[in-house]
């Protein structure tokens, strides 16, 4: 054949060292013919001896089968050369018989040679890809799949699809998970070159053919856990939410209660895992709280909080208070005011029973309203039970000495006293003191009845509340004080008697002797507003205050206490019909007469012994009674000095304003009520004091200035009566 004798051309080449012949110029004669060709093979001869050194006389120079011509002029061949690409297949083989180009040894650049194709692989040296698989014959032998095969593998997928896909061409199951490539790849979309494309644990294989899991998915059923964890490590269905049917997702179980999945009571307490994450107690515990009792206990039988120790806060768990029969799910089960866990654990005294030491005084009521002892019956240890301090004496169960004046309460309860007021009788010594200290009567006030309560003897005049005569001079310690003199000097003590002192000049009143002397304090106030006494608003440091317009009669005794009070409201006073003089000489602005019977008066009451129960209104309509504003003349000079000594201006802002409150007892004179009044007594004299009209922060119109004063003076109402 004309391919072995080229090959025998090849090795007789190869064995002769490989090198090409040397050149042979010929020199061609100036005359020759440059067209000739000799051998009739499409070349002259020239160009043969000079350009291709073939040789003219032989149109087929390397033997190959092709002219020398067509070699050159038609297939760009080396005539000189059987096998011009040295593939191993001749000129002639590669154009005649087999198409492929005989200046390439590999035709189809596949990577293999012509040749090696032919000879060896059996492949198509003019096709790239013999089989049409999309990977060129060359790659395909490097990979060692069959470039003569389209699915070497036979697992569905073209060789070139694999590469694609980056499979093996040559392993029908890339990843070895049990499916093939074209499984993974065209049907379920897995991934072929892992075995476990979701990354869950469990091979696609497994996922699809034992679990009928989603391998694309790494949790099938959204539970929280990944498929491999539950079907490796948890013992769960991969395909089941819920595998233990507790009402709680797998995940949920591992990663947020810490309950096992696979157990529908993981605590093994009665309760499955579920119900108890609904009601806030703890799956793996049976006894959330602590309490000694089950959670399925607490939450079935008990129906006290499984979640709290102490389910009522009484400070007693519920399981303690199950042992002791207290009622978990009540603080205080015997209802007394105390908690459970303060009777058993602060007071010893019984939850059970609401008086624990039998005392009349429910155990809550002892601790916090009277701060005594619930389990002892006699908490003060006065010999008074404390049921009977409270309900029958109203003393205090936990002092024996209820109002702190130095007589326990069973004294006090058996002398009379009231063991709840220091000073029973209100004269201003306790009653220990009286009992104690003084030997006086801690029921009357004025134990020797001198006139002076026992305690203004001790403290305020120095005398003996147990004497009538503290000094021993012959007049009581009252009247001594009343006039003035001393008490404890019997040198002072005089024998004369209080005489009516005459309210205005012609008094014809008898003055006769004055059993029980008493002082009348006459107050006037109101604003004189276009002949009318109107009610009154006076600027102070304080803040406004409003002063009713009214003439006042307060009643003292011998010593100044108060007793009684006449008011009369200056509003209803009528205009005077008569002119009434002043002590100054000086005419009224306006005079008012006053009808007391009309007044409020609390001068009737039982307890006001000095007229009998006679009413006070009566006895002073003896007198026709009457208010009046005028100049103030008696006082003035005395009320400019304090004025200006307080740095006032009194020729501008007083002077001009200034009106003095005068009281009538016989609608013909009347006195003015100023600073200071004295009265001479028969004993001695004696001083009142009174208050003084004050000042506004701007100057009023004279009309609308407002007065008020105060004059106290002696009466004998007994004799006015006749008495």
């Amino acid at each position: 054949m004309v391919r072995s004798g080229l090959l025998l051309m090849l090795l007789g080449a190869t064995l002769l060292g490989g090198c090409e012949a040397e050149e042979v110029s010929v020199p061609v004669e100036e005359t020759a013919d440059l067209t000739l060709d000799s051998d009739g093979d499409g070349l002259s001869d020239v160009r043969e001896q000079n350009e291709f050194l073939s040789d003219p006389e032989n149109p087929d120079s390397d033997g190959d089968g092709l002219t020398d011509g067509d070699e050159v002029l038609v297939y760009d061949t080396d005539p000189m050369k059987t096998d011009s690409d040295f593939d191993g297949l001749g000129d002639y083989e590669e154009i005649m018989e087999l198409g492929t180009n005989p200046n390439s040894s590999d035709t189809d650049r596949d990577g293999l040679s012509d040749f090696d194709e032919i000879d060896l692989h059996g492949t198509d040296p003019n096709l790239a890809d013999s089989d049409l698989d999309g990977v060129d014959d060359g790659e395909e032998l490097e990979i060692d799949s069959d470039p003569l095969s389209q699915d070497t593998d036979g697992d569905g997928l073209y060789d070139g699809q694999e590469l694609g896909h980056g499979t093996d061409p040559t392993d029908p199951d890339t990843d070895r998970d049990g499916l093939t490539d074209f499984q993974e790849i065209r049907e379920l979309g897995t991934d072929a070159t892992s075995s476990d494309t979701d990354g869950d644990g469990l091979d696609d294989g497994d996922e699809i053919e034992t679990y009928q899991t989603d391998p694309t998915d790494e949790d099938t059923d959204n539970d929280g856990l990944a498929d491999g964890d539950e079907v490796n490590v948890y013992g769960t269905d991969p395909f089941n939410l819920d595998s233990d049917g507790d009402g709680l997702p797998d995940g949920y179980e591992v990663n947020t209660t810490g309950s096992d999945p696979s157990l529908f009571d993981t605590d093994g307490d009665g309760l499955d895992d579920g119900f108890e994450v609904r009601i806030g107690t703890s799956p793996q515990q049976v006894d959330t709280d602590g309490d000694g009792l089950s959670d399925h206990q607490e939450a079935t039988e008990t129906l006290t909080d499984p979640r709290v120790l102490d389910t009522d806060e009484d400070g007693i768990g519920d399981g303690d208070e199950l042992e002791l029969g207290t009622d978990p799910q009540d603080p205080d089960t015997d209802g007394d005011g105390l908690t459970d866990g303060d009777e058993v654990n602060l007071f010893d005294s019984s939850p059970f029973d609401e008086d624990t030491d039998g005392d009349g005084l429910i155990d809550g009521d002892e601790v916090n309203l009277y701060f005594c002892n619930p389990v002892v019956v006699d908490s003060d240890g006065d010999g008074l039970l404390d049921g009977d301090e409270v309900n029958l004496y109203g003393t205090d169960p936990s002092r024996s000495d209820s109002d702190l004046d130095g007589l326990s309460d069973p004294v006090e309860l058996a002398s009379g006293t009231d063991p709840n007021e220091p000073d029973t009788d209100g004269d201003g010594l306790t009653d220990g003191d009286e009992v104690n200290v003084w030997d006086t009567d801690p029921l009357g006030a004025d134990s020797d009845d001198d006139g002076l309560k026992d305690g203004a003897e001790v403290d305020e005049y120095g005398t003996d509340p147990a004497l009538q005569d503290t000094d021993g001079g012959g007049t009581d310690d009252g009247p001594e004080v009343g006039r003035g003199t001393d008490p404890s000097d019997p040198t002072d003590d005089l024998d004369c008697d209080y005489l009516e002192v005459p309210l205005v000049g012609d008094s014809d009143l008898p003055a006769l002797p004055l059993m029980e002397p008493r002082f009348l304090g006459v107050t006037f106030s109101g604003v004189l507003n276009g002949g009318q006494i109107e009610d009154h608003e006076v600027t102070t440091d304080g803040g406004d205050v409003e002063t009713s317009a009214q003439l006042v009669f307060e009643v003292f005794d011998a010593i100044r206490l108060p007793l009684c009070t006449v008011r009369y409201d200056l509003s209803q006073a009528t205009p005077a019909l008569t002119e009434w003089a002043t002590d100054s000489g000086e005419p009224l602005y306006q005079a008012y007469e006053v009808v007391l019977a009309e007044g409020e008066s609390d001068c009737n009451r039982i307890d006001v012994d000095t007229y009998m129960a006679h009413d006070l209104r009566d006895l002073l309509q003896f007198f026709d009674w009457g208010v009046g504003v005028g100049p103030l003349v008696n006082v003035a000079p005395v009320l400019e000095f304090e004025v200006t000594d307080d740095g006032g201006d009194w020729g501008a802002d007083w002077d001009p304003y200034v009106m003095g409150a005068y009281v009538t007892w016989d609608h013909e004179e009347t006195s003015e009520v100023g600073w200071l009044k004295s009265y001479d007594l028969t004993c001695g004299p004696y001083d009142l004091a009174t208050s003084a009209p004050e000042a506004r922060p701007e100057a009023p119109p004279l009309a609308d200035y407002y007065v008020a004063g105060e004059h106290l003076v002696l009466l004998d109402l007994f004799t006015i009566l006749g008495l």
